[in-house]
């Protein structure tokens, strides 16, 4: 559900205060919602399992987020823009038969 892997990644409004990465697998979603407002600066419509801090990986001058999708037999890992929440490089970890 809603909240099942958050991960802090730092100040990306440029308010000085960190945001949080909020997925929520059941829903197919991740939030990037600024603290202490509780404020959503966006949303993304990527079902996964857990988030993570990244760095600037898009080079926008915004720290990013990773996103972990699973199932099938293989994993990807999706950097989303810590500006926008749009997915951009794809990582694809397929399981070996």
């Amino acid at each position: 559900g809603y909240g099942s892997s958050i991960a802090a990644v730092g100040d990306v409004d440029g308010d000085g205060l960190t945001e949080l990465a909020v997925a929520a697998p059941g829903g197919g979603y991740v939030e990037l919602v600024s603290l202490p407002t509780q404020t959503r600066l966006w949303t993304s419509n990527i079902p996964v399992t857990q988030v993570a801090r990244g760095g600037d990986i898009d080079a926008d001058g915004t720290r990013d987020v990773l996103a972990l999708r699973s199932g099938g037999g293989s994993s990807d890992v999706v950097v989303l823009s810590g500006a926008s929440g749009a997915a951009g490089l794809t990582l694809n970890f397929a399981a070996e038969e």
